[in-house]
């Protein structure tokens, strides 16, 4: 999207286009279209009637820039899609974290988690989320405008797009996730790289008048993939792009008729259509075309943007619309302007203000300073939560709204400070426009800049967004298709060779091996086939379990279970290839496994987080226990060595120390085995 960037500022863009014409009325629905022009294997995909409330959350939100925002206080039960800014990627079609701390390693505050393990991070996270709200559907977004160049190398050759298909397939897959949007900004513009504001900024300077039909290939094939992955996993994938609201970019780049047959929505970025980039302040989310707007009738407002693509064979249902939950302004604009009634709009402004290079820029000053290779430049970016410090640092703005445009401003006549950005009010005016315009939902740029209401939640324009679409309404639901479990469970009973009762042996591995090649791939799918805080629910008929031995945890009773939380260090995580053995008392001796009627498995992605996929590891009959001794098989002679203190032992392996028998109970060099509180334990 055009004003994101991969640090804590938002990103500026490049001057926009010329002037056409534009009609003040609301739009007509077009006919829908619902077929596939693709090759011969590719499913018919029809498009769906829902409205959406599409959430971007850029996984730079963590940071002290947007004041550590974490994905637990995203107002998820108010969206219908969450999607994850940005997934970068090389010209040869390898999948790249912009951010790998942020998306896979970052404990994000969560219990139990520590930096690096498999489950932290925000991919991770999203999973929680969804558990939370089964409303919600969670994608990323590939590209952005900072890392969008590549996409033209990806495009234009056969080999590089079947290998960048099946990485984001298989990404998609192990990270368990719904859909995918693709945010090439822009197909057939060529664009410098612009250091000064982000110093990742690649650019679109290869970009070559062929992207517009190389994207519509790419797409077509893209779908083949997916919806061949659909049959493959039983569930429902959706595919979305990120599109330009300006009518200049749309004919350069994108074939709107051939891309709307194979997207199931495309997200038209109405908003950045005004900024400190022009001499002339003007609004830049509006709804319709204010007449005196220089750039009126090019697609600079929503109505404009919308009436283009359906004229272009767009299906209503498909069209998603924006919000921006921030401002841009201009440090002075003058007020000669057109309407005495709308002091400061389409003013004229004046270069008065400096970006870090040291150049005059016509942009008010950010949130957070400006700052060489990160947020370089003014432009007036200020978040939906930091509207009252805006008001603090330029006192005397008075708030304007524009009715025809239907559209809010702040001006100040004295100084000639500007700000343009969308309220609860214009949000409530767009939300309107889509239902009565049979258009498919809203999208809103981005999670970090709302403001928290009576929670930890950041959710006021949101809220403002869902309850124009859907009133006091549910949200739409769908049928959450869980990722395949990993994991066995080898269960037996003896009888201990002192003390009164038995036991029964639980040794739960995870069954699964990593395949797929690819740094980005190989760490989401360890993630997905790692054992994550698992609960084991035991369910027995006339046995009682009295608790466990080590590595088992304490065993609680509720609602008819025995259950047992492994949120341990040592047993938190079960990576692939692993597992874990522990015995658990019980009052009787048991005749095999009788009296074992269940034992059922979930996992959570930290101690505190919902639970998910719960899975049946064993199943008996339950017919009652037995005090009758159960004949234990010997055990063979194992020759355990003398306890070295140069040696390393792993978990499992054993020593003797002054005769008596030891196991490591995790990692241990020299430590000796009497020591307090060592890695040891006694066997014998």
């Amino acid at each position: 999207m055009s004003k994101k960037k991969l640090f804590t500022n938002v990103k500026s863009i490049v001057a926009l286009a010329a002037i056409a014409t534009l009609t003040m009325s609301s739009i007509a629905p077009a006919a829908t279209v619902n077929y596939l022009a693709s090759p011969q294997e590719a499913l018919q995909k029809a498009s769906t009637s829902k409205l959406r409330n599409v959430m971007y959350y850029g996984d730079w939100s963590i940071w002290g820039g947007e004041g550590n925002f974490f994905p637990k206080d995203i107002a998820v039960d108010q969206l219908t899609h969450l999607n994850l800014a940005f997934m970068d990627f090389t010209k040869n079609g390898e999948l790249v974290f912009c951010d790998k701390d942020a998306n896979i390693g970052h404990p994000l505050g969560n219990a139990g988690v520590t930096y690096g393990d498999v489950n932290g991070g925000i991919v991770n996270e999203f999973q929680s989320l969804r558990e939370k709200n089964p409303n919600l559907k969670i994608g990323t977004s590939l590209g952005g405008w900072s890392k969008s160049n590549n996409f033209t190398w990806v495009a234009r050759d056969p080999q590089t797009r079947a290998k960048f298909i099946k990485n984001v397939l298989d990404f998609m897959e192990y990270a368990n996730l719904d859909f995918v949007d693709f945010d090439w900004e822009y197909p057939g513009e060529v664009r410098a790289a612009d250091k000064v504001d982000n110093k990742n900024d690649m650019g679109n300077p290869d970009s070559i008048p062929a992207d517009k039909e190389n994207y519509i290939t790419m797409l077509k094939e893209f779908r083949v993939a997916l919806d061949a992955k659909e049959k493959t996993l039983g569930k429902e994938y959706e595919m979305s792009a990120a599109l330009p609201m300006a009518h200049g970019k749309t004919n350069v780049g994108i074939n709107v008729n051939e891309m709307f047959k194979i997207l199931d929505f495309g997200n038209i970025m109405t908003y950045d259509a005004a900024g400190a980039w022009s001499d002339t302040s003007g609004h830049q989310t509006a709804l319709y075309d204010n007449p005196n707007d220089p750039f009126a009738g090019k697609g600079f407002s929503v109505n404009s943007s919308i009436k283009k693509y359906l004229e272009l064979g767009a299906p209503s249902e498909k069209l998603v619309i924006g919000a921006a939950y921030y401002t841009r302004g201009w440090e002075k604009v003058s007020n000669d302007v057109p309407d005495k009634n709308l002091p400061g709009l389409f003013g004229k402004a004046t270069k008065v203000n400096k970006d870090s290079d040291g150049t005059l820029a016509y942009g008010a000053t950010n949130y957070s300073p400006v700052k060489p290779g990160d947020g370089g430049r003014n432009g007036g970016v200020w978040g939906w939560r930091n509207h009252s410090d805006l008001k603090s640092k330029y006192s005397g703005l008075k708030e304007y709204w524009d009715d025809t445009a239907k559209a809010p401003y702040m001006y100040n006549e004295s100084t000639g400070a500007f700000f343009t950005y969308d309220n609860p009010r214009s949000i409530a005016e767009k939300t309107k426009y889509v239902k009565d315009n049979n258009l498919g939902g809203m999208i809103a740029w981005m999670a970090s800049q709302d403001k928290q209401t009576d929670s930890t939640k950041r959710d006021e324009l949101t809220k403002a967004t869902k309850e124009g679409l859907f009133g006091k309404d549910a949200l739409p639901t769908y049928k959450i298709v869980q990722p395949k479990v990993y994991a066995k469970a080898a269960v037996t009973s003896s009888k201990p060779a002192w003390g009164n009762g038995g036991a029964v042996t639980i040794d739960l591995k995870n069954d699964c091996k990593i395949q797929t090649s690819g740094q980005t791939i190989q760490l989401t799918e360890t993630a997905a086939k790692t054992l994550k805080h698992t609960k084991l629910y035991i369910k027995t008929s006339g046995v009682k379990i009295t608790g466990g031995e080590y590595p088992a945890p304490a065993v609680k009773e509720e609602n008819g279970y025995y259950v047992l939380s492994f949120d341990g260090s040592e047993q938190k995580l079960i990576k692939p290839g692993a597992s874990m053995k522990f015995n658990l008392k019980t009052d009787k001796v048991l005749n095999g496994l009788d009296g074992i009627v269940s034992i059922e498995m979930t996992q959570r992605m930290h101690a505190n987080g919902p639970e998910f996929g719960r899975v049946t590891l064993y199943e008996g009959t339950g017919s009652g226990g037995t005090t009758e001794p159960v004949p234990v098989p010997e055990t063979p002679e194992v020759d355990v060595k003398e306890w070295n203190v140069n040696t390393v032992y792993d978990q499992g392996q054993t020593c003797k120390y002054k005769g008596i028998t030891y196991e490591a109970k995790w990692y241990s060099k020299g430590e000796n085995p009497e020591t307090p509180w060592t890695a040891w334990k006694k066997v014998n």
